[in-house]
């Protein structure tokens, strides 16, 4: 049961991957003509996730106070992105328990960033960007 539960997840995974390019296309065509749906805000935040990932597995220099900004830049481009995503959602879905658990998680581990700065704690850094990209993976899931 178990490696088709893996089989079903790494399958979704790739179809969007896949899918991304189109979603993308898809999503330029509306804006072009002016409509913007949630769909469309969930590609900008999964953008600015990929941007953070780059943190994952090297963290900021804590020596050098440019890479340190550039990540807590990155990571509040996120933030902003996400919350513009809570913006755009009909009151229906923006109010309901599964959507409010994606957005109110993303603030929750946003939260740490500052602790993980000040405390120049790389392992923070991962753990929060793990479950940040978690998190983002559900949103393009189900609303991307």
């Amino acid at each position: 049961m178990l490696y088709l539960l893996i089989g079903i997840a790494v399958g979704a995974l790739a179809t969007l991957v896949l899918l991304r390019p189109r979603l993308a296309q898809l999503s330029a065509v509306r804006r072009g003509s002016g409509v913007e749906l949630l769909a469309d805000c969930v590609l900008d935040a999964n953008a600015a996730m990929d941007a953070l990932l780059g943190y994952q597995d090297a963290p900021p220099d804590w020596d050098r106070p440019a890479t340190v900004t550039d990540f807590a830049a990155r990571a509040a481009a996120y933030g902003t992105a996400v919350a513009r995503c809570d913006a755009v959602a009909a009151p229906s879905l923006s109010q309901s328990d599964k959507f409010r658990r994606l957005i109110d998680g993303v603030a929750a581990a946003l939260a740490l960033v500052p602790k993980a700065i000040a405390a120049r704690d790389g392992d923070l850094v991962h753990r929060v960007i793990i479950e940040l990209h978690s998190l983002d993976e559900l949103l393009a899931f189900r609303y991307g």
